[in-house]
């Protein structure tokens, strides 16, 4: 991993911007990229300047607003209004900044799936294409709903960590999500795979009481596009864009997601007899070499 995009996720009250800013830079100086997402899963959103807007345009880090959540009992349950107001302040202020300025949108398994951004963009001059919706592979149901999604202008991401009771609750492995996807012949540049590296992954019991929970894996995105290629035989260089280009594209970071003149050198080199990283080069630095 050589560029890491943060959001506080479910808890704005113990965690904040400040915090999430901090170790944004934090891991910025040990040599990765790093930036996040100003907002939290409810509205209003948790800010640092007091307001989206001027966090996105004043905080070089600040890229975008998120996780906000629809369709999940944890999130602020917002109208279509709401989510119009935070996309088109966020949106205006990406415009201002030179920064894409997206909405990165939690989506939980309650029944509205993304019915509430395609609401956005009936009513309002907003495009589906200002949000970033994850988790999509949460469900089939809600995978379904993203491909038409992704038909109707939208891109979307799956999300790597898992743990055994999401997947027997239904919820579709990060790399069979892929080959459906794929198999859909769906534009597959609108489609990424982030690892949810450090968010919470809660356990309910049959009634929705909270059990307890785990926590993402950022290793989850390596072992899912190995699982591409070595079990799904996917070739490499169709793989990688889904842990690369298309989030840099997604989120209007030209110099990322590939190797070209004036890019940024991230790289990793794989051993030759095993899926395995051998370097990890970031900035054109060799952060890491196995011994």
């Amino acid at each position: 991993m050589t560029t890491l995009i943060g959001a506080l996720g479910t808890d704005a009250l113990t965690r904040t911007p400040a915090n999430l800013l901090g170790k944004a830079r934090e891991l910025a100086a040990a040599g990765l990229t790093t930036y996040a997402y100003t907002g939290s899963y409810q509205l209003p959103p948790a800010t640092l300047t007091g307001a989206v807007n001027s966090d996105i345009v004043f905080i070089a880090e600040f890229i975008g607003v998120g996780e906000v959540a629809i369709s999940d009992h944890r999130g602020s349950q917002p109208s279509w209004q709401e989510l119009a107001r935070l996309a088109s302040e966020a949106r205006t202020a990406g415009m201002l900044a030179g920064k894409s300025g997206i909405v990165f949108v939690h989506v939980g398994n309650g029944k509205s799936l993304l019915e509430p951004l395609r609401d956005v963009a009936r009513h309002s001059a907003i495009p589906l294409g200002q949000f970033y919706p994850t988790h999509i592979n949460r469900t089939a149901e809600l995978f379904d709903d993203g491909l038409r999604f992704v038909r109707e202008g939208g891109r979307i991401d799956f999300t790597a960590s898992t743990t055994p009771e999401l997947l027997d609750g239904g919820e579709i492995p990060a790399a069979e999500a892929i080959e459906r996807a794929r198999h859909a012949r769906l534009d597959m540049s609108r489609v990424s795979l982030s690892s949810d590296a450090n968010a919470s992954l809660p356990r309910f019991d049959a009634e929705g009481h909270f059990l307890g929970l785990e926590a993402g894996r950022l290793a989850s995105l390596f072992e899912t596009l190995g699982e591409c290629v070595n079990e799904l035989n996917m070739p490499l260089e169709q793989a990688l864009p889904y842990v690369s280009r298309n989030a840099a594209d997604a989120l209007r970071l030209p110099h990322k997601g590939r190797l070209r003149p004036s890019g940024d050198a991230d790289l990793l080199v794989l051993a030759n007899d095993r899926w395995a990283i051998d370097e990890v080069w970031a900035g054109g630095r060799c952060l890491h070499r196995h011994a």
